[in-house]
């Protein structure tokens, strides 16, 4: 049976401020995140062979994992159930409310409630092909690494997710031993009708502050509803040979051809 990694969040521990988001320390059971981290992926599988840059990320999504032969049966079970109809209903159940708050017209202009949107693996050419819009949702899990770092740098810093994501999480892997510092996810509090933003969502011009800090530790688990409210970043992380590693899980849709939002660039 699947495990799922909202089984330990509830409803009342969402916070808004500065945008809707929950923290869950301790996400997955402890033996099961063990097995998970024990078998996680070397730094090369999910980047190559380099040679690789300071600081850099490097992803694997759901859709290559069959072509990854030493994925354990573990986390290919992880990967399929975390794109499932049923997480998704899982998603809906936990920040439905919030979704509705952050894109009120939503709804609306795609005809059905979120709870009747129909689902479906996120593929590379998003909402650049017909296939892209073959379901309400896509979702997606994604391997993530950050390359070694040279020079203390952030990875990326104060942006806004994609203009077609619903929903956005981390479950981190911090590996033992990683006695670096930084790379902890900031969560910002802004005014978006004052910012600037170039063409990657990365914040050029407006005022923030940081109005809370995710510490990059081993199974703590963060997810958010997307908005133009939601300006997040990664601290800087000092210099270290040891990767910094983690899962995303997404949700978009391209059921909007130019996206849920708008940003003023």
């Amino acid at each position: 049976m699947a495990i799922s990694l909202l089984g330990r969040a509830l409803r009342r521990n969402i916070v808004i401020d500065p945008f809707p988001h929950i923290v869950v320390e301790d996400a997955l059971p402890g033996d099961y995140y063990q097995q998970l981290a024990a078998e996680y992926p070397n730094f090369n599988a999910i980047a190559g062979e380099g040679p690789h840059g300071n600081n850099e990320l490097y992803l694997k999504s759901a859709f290559q994992i069959p072509h990854m032969p030493d994925v354990s049966p573990a986390w290919q079970q992880f990967f399929s159930y975390h794109i499932s109809r049923d997480f998704y209903s899982e998603i809906v159940a936990l920040f439905g409310d919030h979704i509705r708050d952050c894109h009120p017209a939503f709804e609306g202009t795609l005809g059905r409630k979120l709870e009747d949107m129909t689902v479906g693996m996120r593929l590379p050419n998003k909402s650049q092909d017909a296939e892209a819009t073959l379901h309400d949702a896509k979702l997606d899990v994604q391997f993530g690494c950050n390359s070694p770092v040279l020079e203390m740098s952030s990875v990326r810093t104060a942006h806004v997710d994609s203009k077609f994501k619903l929903l956005a999480s981390l479950l981190y892997f911090r590996e033992e031993g990683d006695d670096s510092l930084g790379g902890e996810l900031e969560l910002y509090r802004h005014d978006p009708a004052g910012a600037q933003f170039d063409k990657r969502h990365q914040l050029i011009r407006g005022d923030f502050e940081a109005a809370r800090t995710v510490p990059y530790r081993p199974n703590i688990l963060v997810m958010w509803v997307n908005s133009p409210r939601a300006l997040h970043g990664v601290s800087p992380r000092h210099p270290t040979s040891i990767p910094r590693r983690y899962v995303n899980i997404i949700c978009e849709t391209y059921q909007q051809p130019n996206g849920l939002f708008s940003l003023r660039s």
